[in-house]
């Protein structure tokens, strides 16, 4: 929407005046839009029905966005990409899973914002959500894919006490594929002739299982200064991971077959910290540090 500027006249002997007023609001009942944002106010309809943030957003049905909460994305209208945040800070999948929509009172949607706390994105979705001063709410979600034997589960907890607010996630997954593998048929032109080659996975297995935790301690002193730090371990196991197949060359040598294996283990400690702070005259500090530390073991 355009801001729209209204102007007025004050008339007195042979002057007239302009005065020009402030910026108008439009106000409906559940949208509001100025020059810098559209605020949506989700219903108590759609806040029962919906079980995370991506699926109250496409609940909400915001014009601007294109929401598919099958595979979870977020984009604009015109498939660009979409930065979530909740209380103006970044969004990880698992936050925005673990969100409770009961608590989200406002969503706003912004266009190449200016605000520092968005970190230069071009297209944000802010959720803005009510405040705990003590207490909190813990959230169990889980999926089951049973025709290709695969799924995830997960806790989110939140908890707060007076400034400080700690969030524990832990995410488990599983995925089960009997049946991995590819056929290929690919033809060389030399000067003696054309010679094919033909390949093919007769059995392929993969089974892989994931970990993820983390913990994270925030300190919310006020709006003009916030303080975030997480620490988390994630594990990916690969314990089965082999094929078999075949390769031919046009008849011009025997069939031969192949086997691979090449199980795998993946582990990883990270910290993300964030920091948030209004200086005065106009300057503020805003930063994140990361780190992390991996370890790899793939057996071939």
């Amino acid at each position: 929407m355009f801001p729209f500027v209204v102007q007025g006249q004050i008339t007195g002997p042979d002057t007239i005046t302009a005065k020009e007023l402030g910026e108008i609001t439009i106000v409906a009942d559940a949208q509001r839009t100025s020059a810098t944002k559209t605020v949506y106010i989700p219903t108590r309809n759609q806040k029962s029905t919906a079980s995370d943030g991506v699926s109250l957003l496409a609940r909400i049905n915001i014009p601007q966005l294109s929401v598919n909460p099958i595979s979870e994305t977020v984009k604009t209208a015109d498939n660009q990409g979409v930065s979530l945040f909740i209380n103006f800070h970044p969004a990880t999948n698992e936050d925005v899973s673990g969100l409770n929509p009961s608590d989200v009172k406002r969503v706003e949607y912004l266009d190449f914002p200016t605000d520092p706390r968005f970190q230069r994105a071009q297209h944000v979705v802010n959720f803005i959500t009510n405040a705990y001063s003590y207490g909190g709410y813990t959230k169990l979600s889980g999926k089951e894919r049973f025709m290709i034997r695969s799924g995830e589960a997960s806790v989110y907890s939140k908890f707060a006490y007076r400034r400080m607010e700690y969030d524990l996630i832990v995410l488990g997954d599983y995925d089960y594929n009997s049946h991995i593998g590819s056929a290929t048929d690919e033809a060389y032109r030399l000067e003696s002739g054309v010679v094919r080659r033909e390949s093919g996975t007769e059995t392929g297995r993969n089974h892989q299982r994931g970990l993820y935790s983390a913990l994270r301690a925030s300190w919310n002193k006020n709006e003009n200064f916030t303080s975030r730090s997480l620490v988390s371990y994630r594990r990916i196991n690969n314990p089965v991971n082999h094929t078999s197949g075949y390769v031919n060359f046009s008849g011009l040598f025997p069939s031969e077959t192949y086997h691979t294996e090449s199980p795998s283990t993946n582990n990883a400690v990270g910290w993300d910290s964030e920091l948030y702070a209004v200086l005065g005259r106009g300057w503020s500090i805003n930063g994140t540090f990361q780190a992390e530390l991996t370890d790899n073991n793939t057996t071939s």
